[in-house]
């Protein structure tokens, strides 16, 4: 009993130690928005960045006569994200105010399209 107690106890050291070379995981930013519409309500745990609108393999579908194919990209910004317009004549709007940028922080909107898309919250997996 007493060689199967010193085998284990120095298998510990080793494996820290393996532990500690092992290269770091990368950390990808991730947020939560919940996209509200007069339709649907619905949440989105996604990789950023990340694009709102109307094409088939936008990030969060937008829905509506005045959604462009690609109408917002959120991208990282320290505890937040911040939300690009990326049309002409569309608009995004942030506090009743329409804006090309926005930095949102968690419980912040921004609405396009007849929806409002708010940060739930912004965090790194």
């Amino acid at each position: 009993a007493r060689a199967r107690r010193r085998s284990a106890e120095s298998a510990r050291p080793a494996e820290a130690a393996v532990e500690a070379d092992a290269p770091k995981r990368k950390t990808v930013p991730r947020a939560v928005f919940r996209v509200s519409s007069p339709a649907e309500e619905r949440e989105f745990d996604l990789r950023l960045p990340s694009v709102a609108g109307s094409a088939p393999n936008a990030d969060i579908p937008l829905h509506g006569d005045h959604a462009s194919a690609y109408h917002v990209r959120f991208s990282p910004a320290g505890d937040g994200v911040t939300a690009l317009d990326l049309t002409d004549s569309e608009g995004m709007y942030c506090a009743d105010a329409c804006v090309v940028s926005a930095t949102l922080t968690p419980g912040e909107s921004v609405r396009v399209a007849g929806a409002t898309i708010t940060l739930v919250r912004a965090y790194e997996a």
